[in-house]
């Protein structure tokens, strides 16, 4: 009887650990918060609206004196994330021109008022934005080369 019970007791001992481990708990699949939509049912709109934003970016710039002196001029295409918050994230030129523009049309998009966010089946997400900057001179006057600028989605 002993043997019997020796060899079903070595038979299990290399299961014995397997045996101590906790149950595995069944991982489902979670949406992920972290995703960046370019093409949403609902698409995310700037406080005030498109001409709004416009005039605001227009008002808002600074075109910069090195820059208007080297006569540097163009549209900067910056590109960024609309939050679920509203607020504006991971700002990026997508086609720069010159570094000082580069530089000011972040720092414009940056200091923009919070955008109205995305829906995209029923649910709030980031929506990815890109926004032509442009800077034209239009002489040295009183209005330092600032246009009007306008609105697109990519």
């Amino acid at each position: 009887m002993k043997p019997i019970l020796l060899y079903a007791a070595l038979l299990m001992a290399p299961a014995a650990p397997a045996l101590a481990q906790k149950p595995t708990k069944l991982k489902y699949p979670t949406e992920d918060n972290s995703r960046i939509y370019d093409a949403v049912e609902q698409p995310a709109v700037p406080k005030g609206g498109p001409q709004g934003y416009a005039d605001y970016l227009a008002n808002h710039q600074k075109y910069p004196t090195a820059a208007m002196q080297a006569k540097q001029e163009g549209t900067v295409m910056v590109t960024f994330v609309v939050e679920k918050s509203g607020g504006i994230g991971e700002v990026e030129v997508k086609q720069p021109i010159a570094p000082l523009l580069d530089a000011e049309a972040i720092r414009v998009i940056k200091s923009a008022p919070k955008w109205t966010p995305a829906h995209h089946k029923g649910k709030v997400v980031r929506q990815r934005v890109t926004v032509p900057v442009s800077f034209v001179l239009a002489g040295f006057g009183a209005a330092g080369g600032r246009h009007l600028h306008h609105l697109a989605r990519a």
